[in-house]
C-alpha cells in the first residue's frame, strides 16, 4: 500500500468539504468610499475592521482623492475638504473664490488643481485652473453637454469628462483634443449617463458607462478593445480605480435610496481578462458608492493621483 495515499485522501476530502479557495476569498482590501445613498463617507479595513469608521457627510462631496499627511480631498461645489483618514473628521474646508458648480477637484503633482464642472443645462462645461496659492487662473468652457458625474485630468493636463453618451478632452485653452459618441453596441441598456473616464499614457480610455452597466477601454479612435460587466450584479458603473496588477474596481450604484444596497455587489473587482476576483458587499455598513479609492498600494502620506489612469503616489 503507498503510506500517501491515506494523506492524499485527507486533503481531496478536506477539498471537497470546503471548496476551493478562490480569489475572492484569498483578496483582502483596505477601501474608501463615498456612498451617496447613505450621504457619507465611509472606511473599510478588510483586515482590521477595528480600523472601520463612517462620517455623515450633506451635500454633492462625492469624489476623492489622496491629498498626501494622511488625508483625503473630499470635492465640493466650491472647492474642497480635507479629511483625516484615520477617523474622517475634518481638518479644514477649502472655499476657492469664484468656483461653483464644481464636480470633481484634482490636484496635480506640481500642486496646482483643476476643477471640473457642470451647472444647468445652459451652462457649459468647464474646467478651471487653480494656482497653488489657490486663485483662479483660466476657465475653459465646452458647449453643448449633456451631464456630468467626475471629471478626470490627462497627463497632458487636459480635462476629461463623459457627459451622457459622449468622450470630451479639451485643453485649458479651451481647444477640443477629443470630442465622439461612446459605442453603444456593447451597452446592457440604453440612456448611458456614462460617469468617469480615465486615459492612458498610451492614449487609450476607459469608461464607466453608468445605466450602461458596464466598463470598457477604449482604442484612441473610440473603437472598443476590452470589457467588464457582471451582469447579475451592476446596476449603473459609477467611479473605478485601475490597480497597479492591471486589475480595476468598480463602483456599482444601485439607486439614491439606501435600502436598494440589497439588489447587488458594492465593489467588483475584475482581473484584466474581464472576470470577477473580488467583491464586497455589505450593507449594514454602506449603501450604494460612487467613488473608490483601494489603498493598500499607496502611500497615504503623499498625495496620488491617476493622470495616466492608474492611481499611484506623485512622488
Amino acid at each position: 500500500m503507498n503510506p500517501t495515499r491515506p494523506l492524499l485522501k485527507m486533503c481531496l476530502t478536506a477539498l471537497f468539504l470546503t471548496g476551493p479557495l478562490t480569489h475572492a476569498e484569498a483578496i483582502k482590501h483596505r477601501f474608501i468610499v463615498f456612498d451617496e445613498a447613505g450621504h457619507q463617507l465611509v472606511h473599510v479595513d478588510e483586515k482590521d475592521a477595528s480600523k472601520n469608521w463612517d462620517k455623515p457627510f450633506e451635500g454633492r462631496c462625492w469624489d476623492i482623492q489622496l491629498a498626501g499627511d494622511n488625508q483625503l480631498l473630499l470635492a465640493t461645489a466650491t472647492g474642497y475638504h480635507l479629511v483625516d483618514l484615520a477617523t474622517g473628521n475634518i481638518v479644514d474646508t477649502v472655499t476657492i473664490d469664484g468656483l461653483k458648480d464644481a464636480w470633481s477637484f484634482r490636484r496635480l503633482k506640481d500642486g496646482s488643481a483643476i476643477a471640473i464642472g457642470l451647472g444647468g443645462k445652459k451652462t457649459p462645461l468647464f474646467a478651471v485652473e487653480i494656482s497653488k496659492r489657490g486663485e483662479l487662473v483660466r476657465k475653459a468652457e465646452v458647449p453643448g453637454a449633456k451631464q456630468l458625474r467626475f471629471g478626470r485630468i490627462t497627463s497632458d493636463g487636459h480635462a476629461l469628462a463623459v457627459p451622457g453618451d459622449e468622450l470630451i478632452e479639451w485643453d485649458l485653452d479651451g481647444n477640443i483634443i477629443k470630442r465622439f459618441p461612446l459605442p453603444q453596441n456593447v451597452v446592457r441598456k440604453n440612456g448611458l449617463k456614462a460617469f468617469m473616464a480615465l486615459k492612458d499614457s498610451d492614449g487609450c480610455y476607459w469608461v464607466a458607462y453608468g445605466y450602461g452597466g458596464i466598463t470598457v477601454k477604449l482604442s484612441p479612435d473610440g473603437s472598443v478593445l476590452q470589457k467588464y460587466t457582471d451582469p447579475d450584479n451592476i446596476h449603473f458603473t459609477a467611479g473605478f480605480q485601475r490597480l497597479p496588477n492591471g486589475n480595476l474596481v468598480q463602483a456599482n450604484w444601485a439607486g439614491h435610496k439606501p435600502e436598494t444596497a440589497v439588489n447587488g455587489k458594492q465593489l467588483i473587482e475584475f482581473n484584466p481578462q474581464g472576470e470577477v476576483v473580488w467583491t464586497y458587499h455589505d450593507p449594514e455598513t454602506l449603501s450604494c458608492p460612487v467613488s473608490v479609492i483601494i489603498l493598500d498600494d499607496l502611500n497615504t502620506q503623499k498625495p496620488a493621483g491617476d493622470t495616466d489612469s492608474l492611481l499611484k503616489n506623485f512622488r
